[in-house]
């Protein structure tokens, strides 16, 4: 089994903007597109106070690392098709989960061993 996680992190410049509820909207508008036709996570998560420039986060999940980079290329497209803001910079990570990583990590594979992580919740 194998898990790969593409993250990647994109700066958005806002030229026109004037407030923090101008630039809301756009970034809300442009999260909202990506989120409904992409299904990935996505959300702002930098320069919260600057009105000019967004920064968004996004994570794709797959099991092959070519599917990942080829849904973030088509993300990072279609952002730019929709010409809400130009994009600035953007880095982009690719983490790979397998085997060999729960082995190395056995708190990622307690669920597997019967470790009961429901009653971490339970009201005492």
């Amino acid at each position: 089994m194998s898990v790969v996680v593409g993250l990647c992190q994109i700066t958005l410049h806002l030229p026109g903007n004037r407030s923090l509820k101008g630039k809301r909207q756009v970034v809300k508008k442009l999260c909202d597109r990506v989120r409904h036709r992409f299904h990935v996570s996505i959300a702002e998560v930098a320069d919260l106070d600057r009105h000019q420039r967004a920064c968004v986060g996004l994570a794709v999940v797959g099991n092959e690392t070519s599917f990942v980079h080829s849904v973030l290329d088509t993300i990072l497209n279609a952002i730019d098709e929709m010409q809400l803001a130009p994009i600035l910079d953007r880095q982009t990570e690719i983490l790979h989960y397998d085997e060999q990583f729960a082995q190395d990590h056995p708190l990622v594979d307690q669920h597997a061993d019967g470790w009961d992580f429901m009653s971490e919740w339970e009201d005492d």
